[in-house]
């Protein structure tokens, strides 16, 4: 469980990983497949894609999210990212600062979408996603090789890329790059992000 201060929103992992939301959905971030402010904190969990039907229940395929387990999931502030067992990433919220790496003409979603990450398992050994975390407005993956890969917001270079700019689809960090750095974890606060890494 991940859930960032500012907009309430809470996520929650049960039995396959099967996602539930709670909290502020007004930027679709809950996943529920559209955008309100129904559901005051301290109400019982709904299931993540349930369509605002308001019921646990009920799972209409929703981009191919609800045949996967969740592994892991982080909340920044008005989105959410999702990684499944098989390492896939799926995201739903605003997207004005690139946060749920989605292209920048796509404003948010409601409904989890994929994120694309061929790019990352065509390197070689096929590396997949094995941890995610969240900065305010910017996210992050560390592959099973221990690559660290980032998006969103960066206008203090907080996703650890170069430039200032958004960016939209998960990125190789740079500074990394040529260190041949292995990284272990990495976490996301409102300006600044840390990591730590396997030496």
């Amino acid at each position: 469980i991940n859930a960032e201060y500012g907009l309430i929103t809470l996520t929650f992992a049960q039995n396959c990983g099967a996602p539930f939301g709670s909290g502020g959905g007004q930027y679709g971030q809950l996943g529920l497949g559209c955008e309100f402010n129904e559901f005051p904190v301290g109400t019982a969990p709904y299931r993540t894609d349930s369509n605002c039907s308001r019921t646990i229940y009920n799972r209409p395929t929703a981009n191919g999210f609800n045949t996967h387990c969740i592994k892991q999931v982080s909340a920044g502030i008005g989105f959410t990212i999702w990684l499944t067992t098989e390492g896939r990433l799926y995201s739903a919220g605003k997207n004005d600062y690139g946060q749920i790496a989605l292209p920048s003409s796509n404003l948010g979603v409601s409904i989890p979408t994929e994120i694309d990450t061929s790019p990352i398992y065509n390197l070689p050994g096929h590396p997949t996603i094995d941890f995610i975390a969240t900065g305010d407005y910017w996210g992050f993956a560390i592959t099973t090789t221990g690559l660290l890969y980032s998006w969103g917001r960066n206008d203090l270079g907080q996703n650890g890329n170069q430039g200032s700019g958004p960016i939209y689809a998960p990125t190789l960090a740079f500074s990394l790059v040529t260190g041949n750095i292995s990284v272990a974890g990495v976490d996301g606060g409102n300006d600044h992000s840390i990591l730590w890494t396997t030496e």
